[in-house]
C-alpha cells in the first residue's frame, strides 16, 4: 500500500508570494533557500530558452527542437514541447559545467510531464552529469531524475552514478503512462538517521488543490548511487526508431530548505 499523501508546510514567503502559505507551491521558496522554477514563459534563441535560459543540446547529429504549445486548461500554463526526429534526441540543460554536488537535506524535485506517444522513446528529466547523454542503464552517464523509456512502459526515479549496476530503480507509477494526461512526479532530500546520511525519497504529486500540495512517497529512501558532480536536466528525449516524437512539459523545479 501507499503511504497516506502528507502536505508539506512551507512556511513564510516574501516578494509576490508575501505572507505565511501552507505550500504556495513544489519546495519551499524561502530568501535562503535555492528555488529554480521553469515554467515556460519566455522563449528565446537556442542558447536561452525558458525562464532559466537553457540550452538545447542535440544527441545523434542534431534533429531536436523546441516549441511552445497553447495550454489547453487552467492548470497548465507555459507548455515546452520538444520534438525529437527519427533516431535522433536532445536534451535542454543549464550552462556546460555541475552546479550541484548532492541535493542537500530539504531539497525537493518535481516535474510534470506529458509524453504524447510513448512507443519507440526515451524521455528523461533532473540532474545530470552531462548536456547531451541518455540514462539508459548502459549509459555511463550520473543521474538523479525521472525516465521513460518505452519497453519497460514506466516511470522511473533513478538514481546512477555511471553504467550497468551503478544505479537504483523506483518504479513510480507501476503502469505505462497514458498519453494526453500529466505525471506529476518528483523526489525529496531527506535525512535518512538524524546524522546526515543522505536519501532520496521518490514522490508523486497532487497539486490541485492551490493552497497546499499533496505527495505520496514510493518506496523507501535511496541512499546508494546517488551521484556527485551534476545540474540541471530539465527535459531530454530520443526517438529510438524511425518515428518523430515529441514530450510536453508543464514545469520543472527544484527547491527546498538547506544550509551552506
Amino acid at each position: 500500500m501507499p503511504a497516506p499523501r502528507t502536505s508539506r508546510p512551507a512556511g513564510p514567503a516574501r516578494s509576490a508570494l508575501w505572507g505565511r502559505h501552507e505550500s504556495p507551491g513544489i519546495g519551499l521558496p524561502l530568501s535562503h533557500g535555492a528555488m529554480l522554477v521553469e515554467d515556460w514563459l519566455r522563449y528565446g534563441s537556442a542558447t536561452d530558452l525558458g525562464d532559466l535560459g537553457s540550452t538545447l543540446a542535440t544527441i545523434g547529429g542534431g534533429g531536436a527542437s523546441l516549441s511552445l504549445s497553447t495550454p489547453t486548461a487552467a492548470t497548465e500554463l507555459g507548455i515546452a514541447r520538444l520534438a525529437v526526429s527519427a533516431s535522433r534526441g536532445g536534451q535542454l540543460h543549464l550552462q556546460t559545467t555541475a552546479q550541484v554536488y548532492k541535493p542537500a537535506p530539504g531539497m525537493v524535485w518535481a516535474t510534470k510531464i506529458d509524453i504524447p506517444t510513448v512507443t519507440s522513446v526515451e524521455v528523461w528529466a533532473g540532474l545530470s552529469s552531462s548536456t547531451a547523454a541518455r540514462v539508459r542503464t548502459a549509459d555511463a552517464t550520473e543521474f538523479i531524475g525521472v525516465r521513460y523509456i518505452a519497453g519497460t512502459d514506466t516511470w522511473e526515479g533513478v538514481t546512477k552514478t555511471g553504467s550497468g549496476s551503478s544505479e537504483t530503480v523506483v518504479d513510480l507509477t507501476s503502469g505505462a503512462h497514458v498519453p494526453g494526461t500529466y505525471a506529476y512526479l518528483g523526489w525529496e532530500a531527506v535525512d535518512t538517521d538524524g546524522a546526515g546520511t543522505l536519501g532520496i525519497q521518490w514522490l508523486t504529486w497532487d497539486t490541485s488543490d492551490r493552497r497546499r500540495s499533496y505527495s505520496t512517497r514510493v518506496g523507501d529512501p535511496v541512499t546508494t548511487t546517488i551521484p556527485t558532480t551534476i545540474g540541471p536536466c530539465l527535459l531530454g528525449a530520443m526517438a529510438t526508431t524511425q518515428s518523430a516524437r515529441t514530450v510536453l512539459q508543464d514545469y520543472w523545479q527544484l527547491g527546498g530548505r538547506f544550509a551552506r
